[in-house]
């Protein structure tokens, strides 16, 4: 029975270390999360951070992963079976803003250089070969019942590149608008949608 609490402690304590570190990232960024910190927001010894976590880019990492599955159930909850195929490609690029203006230090943190062996992690790749299939296999439907023949790997990764470039220049405050305004975003997701029909 001890054993079995135990357990069941550590599995509750993995959860609420992840919470609380995504918090501390959104907040103030990567540079204000360290594992001695964290344990302090959680009210655990460090030690017991380590046994969840072997250092933290192992935090990261497991951030990074949990950030793919949020991004792709937020692209796909306003799809639907009975919508236009165009319009369910609107709704996966509102939900991939909406993630990434809500989560702006996660987003740069699944696509960005902190997590430098990423490439060599399976779980991540998993995670972001999902999310990236979500989109690419949708916009690949909706320009083939446009009458075009492509391949769901390069409308998808050229897709991809223009959608996170908006992303990175809004939330980085380089150009578009001061003001994040849903009509904004409406008028920016259009034309990147009129665009997969131009390009093709």
């Amino acid at each position: 029975m001890a054993n079995t609490t135990q357990r069941k402690r550590r599995g509750n304590l993995k959860g609420e270390l992840l919470k609380a570190a995504e918090k501390r990232i959104n907040e103030g960024g990567i540079g204000a999360l360290s594992l001695r910190k964290l344990a302090k927001d959680t009210g655990v010894t460090t030690m017991a951070t380590y046994h969840h976590f072997a250092n933290k880019e192992a935090l990261l990492v497991q951030i990074a992963i949990n950030g793919f599955a949020q991004l792709s159930e937020i692209m796909m909850k306003d799809c639907s079976a009975d919508a236009e195929l165009d319009e369910n490609v609107k709704a996966i690029m509102r939900g991939y803003f909406k993630f990434a203006l809500q989560n702006p230090y996660v987003y740069h943190l699944m696509f960005g250089q902190e997590i430098q062996a990423k490439p060599t992690i399976p779980e991540f790749k998993e995670a972001s070969s999902k999310s990236f299939y979500l989109m690419a296999n949708s916009i690949q439907k909706y320009l083939e019942d446009s009458g075009h023949n492509v391949d769901a790997d390069a409308v998808g990764m050229s897709f991809w590149g223009t959608l996170h470039g908006l992303v990175c220049l809004v939330t980085d405050g380089t150009i578009l608008y001061k003001s994040r305004t849903d009509d904004k975003l409406e008028q920016l997701i259009d034309q990147a949608t009129k665009g997969l029909f131009y390009r093709c």
